[in-house]
């Protein structure tokens, strides 16, 4: 309920949804279907393609904006993927403990530059993933916050530091 509520606030009542999957090539060739993590993915009246993200809840001082250096890498994936894909995106934010929609802000310095670099290493990432090829020094402070931890071959067990 407070998401489409959040969606009519800003003025979004007619579109399109896209129900497309998102496919990355890996070194190989073969073609590896990722899940974006997204709650909306739709045309909306004036023609933009709208991208909205998840976030639990808005940061202090949340002014309906949030930048670039805010956002995780992960987070800003969905992001930079589908705007190498699509080029223009209208990415968006919603935070759900607030009901709030947040406006996404590329980084303002070197824009194109960022998100190259950023979809880059996804693509080196899934390459490693997908070839078995894992660098991995585990340690406890450093797996505690790593976002791929759940499926890192050495926290679940599959692998020890000296096999990767």
């Amino acid at each position: 309920m407070r998401f489409a509520e959040a969606l009519q606030r800003g003025g979004f009542r007619i579109g399109t949804p896209y129900e497309e999957t998102f496919e990355i090539e890996d070194a190989e060739g073969t073609r590896r279907t990722l899940k974006l993590q997204l709650i909306g993915h739709f045309r909306d009246s004036n023609g933009d393609r709208v991208v909205i993200a998840l976030q639990p809840r808005a940061p202090q001082n949340f002014d309906g904006t949030l930048n670039w250096s805010a956002l995780k890498d992960y987070q800003l994936l969905p992001f930079v993927l589908l705007h190498q894909h699509h080029s223009g995106i209208r990415p968006l934010l919603f935070f759900g403990e607030d009901g709030a929609l947040g406006i996404f802000k590329w980084r303002r310095s070197r824009p194109e530059e960022a998100r190259n670099e950023h979809a880059e290493r996804a693509r080196k990432a899934v390459d490693a993933l997908s070839s078995g090829s894992f660098e991995a020094i585990p340690d406890d402070w450093m797996c505690d916050r790593c976002p791929s931890r759940i499926i890192c071959p050495c926290w679940i067990g599959a692998a020890t530091a000296a096999s990767v």
